[in-house]
């Protein structure tokens, strides 16, 4: 019941940069998210271009891959919102992230700031409303 509670009160609002996120809101949307962004990623790999319906079906993949992992970066900065951490740290991971493409120093780096990141989401929640809103429900 958890789990369906956590997911209706995530799709209320998956793009949004406002507000708050709870432990348990993350905890159980951001392992989920990682695993759709996972198998997109092998469909996306697994592609290969040629017949306008493989076409097709590689650029859905694509904006689903796209829009999941949006939804991954507005989770973080909720979840940062909530311990009262500014969201501009979010940043970082997505420039090392990008650069992590084409360089293997990179990748090390944005692996060490997601691990990082990963520690400051098990931070407790601010019990009192912040500057980023009143805490989460869940």
């Amino acid at each position: 019941m958890i789990v369906l509670e956590t997911w209706h009160i995530f799709w209320e609002h998956p793009f949004s940069f406002s507000g708050r996120s709870s432990r348990k809101e993350f905890w159980i949307m951001f392992p989920l998210l990682c695993i759709f962004e996972g198998i997109c990623i092998m469909v996306i790999h697994a592609c290969s271009f040629g017949t306008p319906a493989e076409d097709f079906m590689l650029w859905i993949f694509v904006t689903f891959s796209v829009a999941i992992m949006i939804f991954i970066y507005a989770l973080f900065v909720r979840r940062f919102h909530d311990v009262g951490i500014n969201d501009k740290w979010i940043l970082l991971l997505f420039f090392f992230g990008i650069k992590a493409l084409y360089s293997a120093e990179m990748l090390i780096i944005s692996t060490i700031l997601l691990i990082i990141y990963l520690g400051i989401a098990t931070i407790a929640s601010q019990k009192k409303e912040n500057k980023y809103g009143k805490p989460p429900f869940i």
